[in-house]
């Protein structure tokens, strides 16, 4: 589905923090070529400053269109508004994965829901794209909208100081 996909994202929490999937998260983000928000204890998995990554700053103004969500150890709680349209894509896929069953449990409809351990699972995703694939997804469009965003938001910010 992550392969399919023509604008996915991924939100990776607290649970590849606990998990020590940050290696693995990196790898699978760079060969499907997906952009990635990190959240709360999952920040830095992916660092802020990587061409891939999607800053909390900017990223309802860059993921309205998603058409996947990947959520990797991340619970949809108060803080992340609970997944809801507005805050998160309205007409995207969600595939959910989360080590703990009450922690994976998403108050929105999923296509795939995985409970598992995210670093065995990111390894598994990984493993399973290589063997489908041998060169990442061509995302074009998708990924210069990322670049147009995130440009956009270093420009107001250099004008406001």
């Amino acid at each position: 589905m992550l392969i399919q996909a023509e604008k996915p994202v991924i939100v990776a929490g607290d649970g590849v923090y606990w998990a020590d999937a940050a290696s693995e998260l990196q790898k699978l983000v760079e060969f499907l070529q997906i952009p990635t928000n990190t959240r709360r204890l999952g920040r830095g998995s992916v660092p802020e400053d990587h061409g891939l990554a999607i800053h909390s700053s900017w990223r309802t103004q860059f993921w309205g269109d998603a058409d996947m969500v990947l959520g990797m150890g991340i619970r949809l709680g108060n803080l992340e508004g609970r997944g809801e349209p507005g805050a998160w894509p309205s007409r995207a896929q969600r595939i959910m994965v989360h080590e703990d069953v009450m922690d994976a449990w998403n108050p929105l409809p999923c296509r795939l829901e995985i409970i598992g351990n995210p670093k065995q699972v990111l390894k598994q995703m990984l493993d399973c794209a290589r063997s489908l694939i041998k060169r990442p997804p061509k995302r074009t469009g998708w990924l210069e909208h990322l670049v147009r965003v995130k440009a956009t938001f270093d420009k107001g910010m250099n004008e406001s100081i």
